[in-house]
């Protein structure tokens, strides 16, 4: 099962959205109101929603189309919110403008791509950030309780099939390492917490 059709399958029965996370609470706490903040794998929209609603400019791409058609059906009438199907990993496919964007969020999608993906997700990520922007980054770690389980991936470091589901556990020190490699001319900030 891939992992688009995995996603698709799981939000038949979970589409519609859940209560902010904590982490987009801290992140809200961090952007002021009228910021542009593009959300990396949105699944079921709770965060975006939760930015929109704190008036910020939402862009939200997540590749279940089934979900994006659903909430675009549901909440359309929010003019600050939009929510985009497609691959976050090809993010140069996309229209945006390089540093368009105040905040770029990543909660829980890291771990759902292998180490290449990551590669450039990070480099096109940093050049759509403005001067000053944060990129703030929620993903599971090593120490995770779900580390270890499922199948091992062949030819991936700590990368786990468990119930159908493609998990890679990062190390906090070498996403910080590969992030500080990858240029951030503005200064920008990064807030990075594995789980």
């Amino acid at each position: 099962m891939s992992y688009k059709t995995y996603w698709e399958n799981y939000y038949k029965s979970h589409a519609a959205p859940q209560r902010e996370s904590r982490f987009a609470a801290f992140v809200c706490e961090q952007i002021p109101r009228g910021a542009a903040l593009l959300e990396l794998g949105c699944g079921d929209g709770r965060d975006a929603l939760f930015f929109a609603k704190n008036g910020m400019h939402v862009c939200a791409i997540d590749q279940a189309s089934s979900e994006i058609a659903y909430l675009n059906a549901h909440y359309a009438q929010n003019t600050n919110l939009r929510f985009v199907a497609g691959d976050f990993t090809a993010l140069e496919s996309f229209d945006f403008a390089q540093s368009s964007f105040d905040c770029v969020y990543s909660r829980f999608t890291l771990h759902s791509i292998d180490a290449e993906a990551q590669t450039r997700v990070f480099r096109a990520t940093l050049a759509l950030l403005k001067d000053g922007g944060i990129f703030a980054i929620e993903t599971r770690g090593t120490k995770n309780a779900l580390y270890g389980k499922g199948e091992p991936v062949e030819g991936e470091e700590d990368a786990f099939i468990h119930d159908n589901h493609y998990r890679r556990f990062v190390h906090f020190e070498r996403v910080v390492a590969e992030l500080s490699a990858t240029t951030m001319s503005g200064g920008g900030g990064v807030f990075c917490v594995l789980l």
